[in-house]
């Protein structure tokens, strides 16, 4: 892990230290009784020029989803090792546009060259002809971006060449607008941020609160277990605000952040590898990007998404 961020958990967690579960290389931080678990950023290269990485970990107390049910998600790949290793999670909005964690990519800087994107993938150990891997032009990270809070962790990727829709291989929608507890489903000064085939004018407000929303990727079923090689998912329940500050008393939870999960059994979380991943709606949208968690799965302790419904405007901006 690097340093700073290190050094910002410490800060903020007092009593918690460090549990960086570096899945794509096979390492653990972990130095104390209690842990947070934050995206590893860029995985460090070792030493071993012929190193491959296995495949470790999935969504906690998910299942196996089905081929093609999730054509937004996309697998973030550091390539500078024998064989490109997944490192987080994404979401598909158009055909050159990504969104993820900004704690996903700070570790990346122009010209991005051992970062790849690669969409349609589902089972990373077989080749299945749906993949399509794409080099990264451009990575914009929120301009408020806090790596001590990780308040707007939030970033857009754009891939270096189009990409062509295909039964495996399709956008997201971003949530109904909302700004300052305004709704409006369907903002004419960004209509074309949204795809045409999604009837915003049918989504009301509530669906911005429904309870039951998946999370999908290729995290791990613990904090100390191997990767599934397939895309994995898992149902988990948004929690009120109130819920949210509750559960984490001593960290800054910010109008940016949401949470989700089961507080009195825990077992359904994103864990190392599923953050920068979509939390989806019922709606047929997006509603958060995983972003941090204490632990995985953990009863009391849900997992912490960045809110998309609050930054349609950065977003639209930014892609259109």
């Amino acid at each position: 892990m690097d340093d700073f961020l290190t050094t910002a958990v410490r800060t903020l967690f007092p009593g918690l230290l460090v549990l960086c579960v570096a899945a794509t290389t096979g390492r653990r931080e972990s130095h104390g009784v209690d842990s947070i678990v934050v995206p590893c950023v860029k995985p460090k290269t070792i030493c071993d020029p012929h190193y491959t990485s296995p495949f470790r970990g999935k969504i906690i107390g998910g299942e196996v989803a089905d081929p093609g049910s999730t054509p937004w998600l996309v697998s973030l790949q550091d390539t500078q090792f024998k064989q490109p290793v997944h490192f987080c999670g994404a979401t598909l909005l158009n055909i050159v546009w990504v969104l993820t964690s900004a704690n996903c990519v700070t570790g990346y800087s122009y010209p991005y060259e051992t970062l790849q994107v690669v969409l349609g993938e589902y089972d990373m150990e077989e080749v299945e002809g749906w993949e399509r891997m794409r080099a990264v032009s451009v990575i914009v990270i929120h301009p408020d971006y806090d790596p001590f809070s990780h308040a707007n962790d939030m970033a857009l990727i754009k891939i270096h060449s189009p990409v062509l829709y295909n039964e495996r291989i399709r956008p997201m929608n971003l949530p109904p607008y909302r700004n300052d507890d305004d709704f409006h489903p369907n903002p004419t000064n960004h209509y074309n941020c949204w795809n045409h085939d999604f009837d915003l004018d049918n989504v009301d407000e509530q669906s911005l609160d429904d309870v039951w929303h998946v999370i999908t990727g290729w995290g791990r079923t613990a904090e100390a277990s191997d990767m599934s090689s397939v895309v994995m998912k898992a149902t988990v329940p948004l929690l009120s605000q109130d819920e949210c500050a509750a559960a984490y008393p001593s960290i800054p939870f910010t109008q940016s952040m949401i949470c989700a999960g089961n507080l009195t059994y825990g077992g359904l979380d994103p864990c190392q590898g599923d953050w920068g991943g979509p939390l989806v709606s019922s709606g047929g949208y997006i509603r958060g990007v995983s972003s941090w968690g204490v632990g995985c799965g953990r009863p009391g302790l849900p997992a912490i998404y960045t809110d998309v419904a609050k930054y349609n405007n950065w977003i639209c901006d930014i892609i259109h």
